[in-house]
């Protein structure tokens, strides 16, 4: 199934309205380990991301060390 312009147009307007992105630089290696991480469990390195900072946050977990 194609997909239309339209369609693309629509999908962007809503992302534009409904999220906010994150863009980070990270070393290879902490990448290549949170690829493999999500790889083998199936979640996706955005769900991983916001999870782990909900977890830090809900926890009160200082990482300034």
């Amino acid at each position: 199934m194609a997909v239309t312009k339209a369609h693309i147009k629509a999908s962007s307007k809503y992302n534009k309205a409904n999220y906010k992105q994150l863009n980070i630089n990270i070393k290879p290696e902490d990448f290549d380990l949170i690829d493999a991480y999500c790889t083998s469990t199936g979640i996706s390195k955005a769900q991983l991301i916001v999870k782990a900072c909900k977890y830090c946050i809900n926890n009160n977990i200082n990482l300034k060390d």
